[in-house]
């Protein structure tokens, strides 16, 4: 940069600059969703978060027992997504239900107690720990009540992933939270529903809205 032009026209410059950059930033971190059935993928008809800070789970359909030993249940969070712009599936964030074995469609109530990261060829996928509310494991805060409570299924729970060469890492409660969080934001965000439209004149645009205080005539 030319040091002999003005500090103010040099001020304005970097400022144009860091507009640019926030404006490429935003533009690549808006949230697509399908064009499809979104209401019937992410589950709409259900809240994600309850008022007493318990999450919501809708139980997925039971998976293949192995050797006698039934999988650890999984189901999606209502109203989630794992973002393809953050490097996710698209998909609702899945959580597995630890303390019940509920019916494919039923909605658990439970507490989020941590995530078990499985990273396979470079790539990580996350899952939530899900303690159901009304179960033994209701009480539980973290990774380690759970295991000391029912010794064996964060094992299982790994199996569940499946993958013979990936590996596995679990993460606590706080980064559960901060997870869910995002992955809940980032679909709200993106959901645009008809209450969010204005609504169309006799001609198919736009509706505008009169004020007294405005000045451009089509107000």
């Amino acid at each position: 940069m030319n040091l002999s032009k003005p500090l103010s026209l040099r001020l304005s410059f970097a400022i144009l600059l860091g507009v640019s950059a926030l404006a490429g930033d935003a533009a690549k971190s808006v949230i697509q969703l399908p064009a499809k059935d979104v209401a019937k993928k992410f589950l709409v008809a259900s809240e994600p978060v309850n008022r007493d800070g318990t999450y919501n789970a809708v139980a997925q359909a039971p998976g293949k027992e192995k050797k006698g030993v039934k999988p650890v249940p999984t189901g999606l969070i209502p109203r989630s997504i794992l973002a393809k712009e953050k490097g996710g599936s698209g998909d609702p964030v899945v959580a597995y239900i630890l303390g019940l074995q509920p019916a494919a469609g039923a909605l658990v109530k439970g507490r989020p107690v941590g995530l078990v990261v499985r990273t396979l060829a470079g790539k990580d996928e996350t899952r939530v720990v899900l303690a159901a509310w009304d179960s033994n494991l209701g009480s539980c805060r973290s990774l380690d009540e759970v295991e000391k409570l029912a010794p064996g299924t964060l094992a299982a729970m790994k199996d569940g992933f499946g993958a013979k060469d990936a590996t596995f890492a679990t993460k606590g409660r706080k980064e559960a939270l901060r997870f869910l969080g995002d992955a809940i934001t980032d679909f709200s965000c993106a959901y645009v529903t008809d209450a969010d439209k204005r609504p169309l004149d006799k001609d198919g645009n736009p509706l505008l809205y009169k004020w007294a205080g405005a000045r451009n005539i089509g107000e």
